[in-house]
């Protein structure tokens, strides 16, 4: 059978553990969310856990050598499968045939979300029938607002509709990030939670994130940019985690601008990648300074930093990305003309 993010809760209380669970989808933050769900009722039935991280198919041998063997030593195991590229022939075969003997074991199944045509085949049906998937997408509108008013009665906080809004928008819509702000409020010792109280606390915090600054660059505030990047080399943010983010948006980014060029439906692109209205009016600022050519060639020069991060090439990280987002933010012809702000 197949539940979203928000039904699984009321699965799991409603019905017994099933034998295996496959969580897929993209946001990071509501995937590990299911994770925890089913791993807390499964060790309070005295399951022991074991993790196994599969990158390629020899990853998946030495799992399927593991999953074979553990059993014979231990009794109501927890296997949890992080699959971190997309799903290969032989991981397919493995999965259904772990579907198919797994009765006293349990098996979480961490994916990236499958292709369409993969979704049509009879694989995928005879899965659905021997398991839980669990459809992750991000939560948009109403429901954002709704799960996080749910999620602040949770640290006993109650939070009404205009603090709910106003924190969706200045969390450019990043659950993990407006969390936190849940659990700063927490601390405070305030019940009632409004429109006030969340905008002390987001201008204490002053906390910053990839996605912050992917918002900036496209919206074309520079002097933010700086101070966001200075922010994330200060906390020793990974220079890796801030690209990858970079690359992923401006893939989004490009196929807009391959719409635009050709005169195609925008509004379809976004719905089909469920951008919010906040990213779909980044987007927007964004193509009113960059062409599709542009798009290639800020991908290009992510993927030299990366070889750059990587150590494949030398140089200096961090002013790399400085330029980079410089650029980013207002187009080649005026990054070079920002003077370096930021100390290395």
């Amino acid at each position: 059978m197949k539940v979203t993010f928000l039904q699984l809760s009321q699965q799991l209380q409603q019905k017994p553990l099933a034998t295996m669970y496959l969580i897929v989808g993209d946001e990071h933050f509501l995937i590990l969310e299911s994770v925890e769900l089913i791993r807390v009722q499964a060790l309070a039935a005295g399951r022991e856990r074991c993790r196994y991280d599969i990158h390629q198919d020899d990853d998946w041998l030495l799992c399927d050598q593991q999953l074979r063997t553990r059993p014979l030593l231990a009794q109501n195991l927890l296997f949890e499968l992080y699959l971190h590229n997309p799903l290969t022939a032989l991981g397919q075969k493995l999965l259904l045939a772990y579907a198919h003997r797994a009765k006293q074991h349990l098996i979480i199944v961490i994916m990236p979300r499958l292709s369409t045509s993969l979704m049509k085949t009879s694989w995928y049906k005879e899965l659905l029938d021997l398991s839980v998937i669990v459809d992750v997408w991000p939560l948009l509108g109403k429901e954002l607002l709704v799960w996080l008013i749910q999620r602040a009665k949770k640290y006993g906080l109650q939070l009404n509709a205009e603090a709910a809004n106003y924190l969706v928008d200045n969390t450019a819509g990043n659950i993990a990030a407006a969390v936190q702000t849940l659990t700063q409020l927490s601390l405070t010792g305030s019940k009632a939670i409004d429109y006030d109280c969340i905008k002390a606390v987001l201008a204490d915090q002053a906390v910053f994130s990839a996605f912050d600054l992917i918002k900036h660059s496209c919206l074309g505030n520079a002097v933010q940019v700086l101070k966001i990047l200075r922010f994330l080399e200060q906390s020793e943010t990974p220079p890796l985690v801030i690209l990858g983010a970079a690359i992923y948006e401006l893939r989004i980014l490009s196929k807009l601008a391959r719409e635009r060029q050709h005169g195609g439906n925008l509004a379809a692109v976004c719905l089909r990648y469920r951008l919010s209205k906040i990213r779909q009016h980044s987007a927007n600022c964004f193509l009113q300074r960059h062409n599709l050519s542009d798009c290639y060639q800020l991908i290009c020069q992510a993927t030299a930093i990366e070889r750059l991060i990587k150590g494949s090439t030398r140089g200096s990280i961090w002013p790399a990305l400085v330029d980079f987002f410089l650029t980013l933010c207002l187009g080649s012809k005026y990054a070079n003309l920002m003077p370096p702000l930021m100390s290395h």
